[in-house]
């Protein structure tokens, strides 16, 4: 509505007067500001967010001022600064006044995404390698040329790296590279806390999970935790090879907390923090998350915030749900697998960028329908085709899994329903 209005003034304008906006600076110079989080939103009222008055705002208030001591977009500095000036009774006042709405949209105009969920693994280690702990856990190697080695080739040779301790079995090793953290019960006594610090450069293989799940089934008839442990025992060649073929290979870090430290360097919240897209959500954000988790027949509709990123976390409606530790988080996490809409709230220095943002956008939309040349406008405002088309070869990248998983993706991001379409539900906390 704002768009057609805003060109219909603009164009009437252009008719009558004549005039042109020749050298009209739209304020985008700012080094600090992403012009990729302006895309695919739409605005709203809080009024018009669902179940906001539901939200559990004290819990979120606590949330909003951890997430600022850690390493969020700068963008958040202001609201951090205001926090202080509320008190956890006025939370929801807080958010209101310092935060905009915006519905997030695909590419194609949609409002559904794809939401899952993660959990930090767990297994049994030892500091010394024994004949039952053998499987290394690698810290980041100090030489560079492990960027160049496959998994298989890192499993066949010892690397310029610490060992930080060694696990007992296949499968909790890969499990904690695919989840990128963990938790070492250690055979001497005591834990150790594992956190995310790199790869080998390799690209990410989200799909063997399902080659893996097709054999433990061929085996075994079922899959769950205790079949796919037995078939990396007695199947050892079999499953290195679907292992292998998850060719990234994580090193990791010994950390001193309770939970995971995501990507913002906050630490995360079980069932409140998700993993997103960095190029269309800044870190810290507070998004308010509306889905299903199949796994605890619950539907889900609060805000979460934006502290972890993921190599398999693609695209602007999406969002990976991160449920804690041990066989509950796990099994929740497994159970996480659907649609879900989301609603960013962006602080007011960036909704007075977005705005720009978009504003400019008219523009430049008005001049391509008058074939009207466009002057004096610096190359960096113009619109980043190219960035858009980079992003558009990661994702085709990203989308080479298999085959169902694709035709699911294609079905959600074509789902028109929209967020007003929700069922009539409680929120849950």
């Amino acid at each position: 509505m704002f768009k057609s209005i805003f060109i219909s003034i603009v164009a009437i304008l252009l008719l009558v007067t004549g005039c042109s906006f020749k050298g009209y600076n739209f304020g985008l110079n700012q080094p600090s500001f992403n012009k990729t989080y302006a895309d695919n939103l739409t605005q709203v009222s809080f009024q018009r967010v669902p179940r906001w008055d539901k939200q559990n705002f004290h819990k979120s208030y606590e949330i909003f001022k951890k997430s600022c001591k850690g390493d969020i977009d700068e963008n958040f500095e202001e609201a951090c600064e205001e926090i202080d000036n509320y008190r956890i009774s006025d939370s929801q006042k807080f958010f209101e006044t310092n935060f905009v709405p915006y519905i997030i949209n695909n590419d194609n105009g949609t409002e559904k995404g794809r939401i899952t969920g993660y959990y930090e693994s767990r297994a049994f280690g030892s500091v010394s390698q024994t004949k039952r702990f053998k499987y290394p856990i690698y810290a980041t190697p100090q030489t560079q040329y492990s960027k160049t080695l496959s998994r298989r080739n890192i499993n066949k040779k010892v690397i310029n790296s610490k060992i930080i301790c060694y696990v007992d079995n296949r499968y909790d090793r890969y499990q904690l590279h695919l989840q990128g953290s963990g938790t070492i019960y250690m055979y001497s006594g005591g834990v150790v806390k594992l956190g995310y610090d790199n790869n080998n450069g390799m690209a990410f293989n989200g799909g063997i999970t399902e080659d893996l799940k097709l054999k433990v089934i061929k085996k075994y008839g079922i899959y769950d935790r205790t079949n796919a442990e037995k078939f990396a025992r007695n199947f050892p060649s079999q499953a290195d090879k679907v292992y292998n073929q998850y060719s990234r290979y994580i090193f990791f870090k010994e950390q001193h907390r309770h939970n995971s430290i995501g990507s913002a360097g906050v630490e995360l919240t079980p069932e409140f923090s998700i993993a997103i897209d960095q190029r269309y959500i800044p870190l810290g954000a507070p998004v308010m998350l509306y889905t299903y988790n199949d796994g605890m027949d619950k539907y889900i509709n609060r805000m979460m915030f934006a502290h972890d990123t993921g190599n398999a976390i693609k695209g602007h409606v999406r969002a990976d749900v991160y449920y804690g530790s041990g066989v509950s988080a796990k099994d929740m996490a497994m159970g996480m697998n659907n649609r879900g809409n989301m609603i960013i709230l962006m602080p007011l220095k960036m909704h007075k960028a977005i705005e720009r943002v978009q504003t400019k956008d008219d523009y430049l939309a008005l001049n391509e329908i008058q074939k009207k040349p466009i002057q004096n406008i610096e190359e960096n405002e113009l619109v980043f085709e190219e960035v858009h088309s980079l992003q558009e070869e990661e994702m085709v990248v990203e989308e080479l899994l298999l085959k169902d998983i694709v035709e699911e993706e294609e079905s959600i991001e074509n789902d028109n329903s929209s967020i007003y379409d929700l069922p009539n539900l409680k929120p849950e906390f």
